[in-house]
């Protein structure tokens, strides 16, 4: 990680841009749509759902929320989540400091995790694993060590921190026109 360089601070910056708005992927957002069908969850917190662009997707399951580290970012999604009347719950939090407040069904991340530092990431993964019975991470990954792409960006083997932490892999769906991966994990049964 580049010395003086604050991740949090770097994001705080971008949501003040728009930056989710910036970054249409219609494929990548009907492959989480898809999988949330699939897997037909009550409950799903999106962490890092950024100005909320997701949230259509699972706003009308029994128990809907989003949460992100940045201020600004839930700022964004409270404004959007007020306009269309939806009932989601969307908070401030930090995901590589503790787990979420209450337990889901399901936790979703997109391209989220990535942005997590090497030396946070076991700590990210091990929050998501305390609060949910099922993660559906969709990333880019690496199947090594971690690897940096860029002074915000690092590749991480979620298949090895998921399996450490007592999960499963469900299923595995590679994208034909990006490296990037849709996990689907669950808690082992005992």
């Amino acid at each position: 990680m580049s010395e003086g360089f604050d991740v949090a601070d770097y994001w705080e910056q971008r949501a003040g841009l728009g930056y989710n708005e910036q970054q249409v992927d219609l494929f990548g957002r009907l492959v989480l749509k898809n999988a949330i069908e699939r897997a037909k969850p009550e409950s799903l917190c999106e962490i890092g759902c950024g100005t909320g662009m997701l949230i259509r997707y699972y706003k009308d399951l029994l128990k809907a929320a989003g949460c992100d580290f940045s201020p600004t970012m839930i700022q964004e999604s409270l404004k959007r989540v007020k306009f269309h009347g939806w009932l989601v719950d969307i908070f401030l939090h930090d995901i590589t400091k503790e787990p979420l407040p209450t337990t889901f069904d399901f936790v979703m991340t997109r391209t989220v995790l990535m942005h997590i530092p090497p030396d946070k990431i076991q700590a990210a993964v091990h929050n998501i694993c305390d609060s949910c019975n099922s993660a559906l991470i969709y990333e880019y990954s690496e199947e090594t060590a971690p690897k940096d792409l860029s002074r915000h960006n690092w590749l991480h083997n979620y298949e090895a921190l998921f399996l450490a932490e007592g999960f499963e892999l469900i299923e595995k769906e590679v994208r034909g026109d990006i490296p990037q991966i849709l996990f689907w994990f669950t808690r082992k049964k005992l």
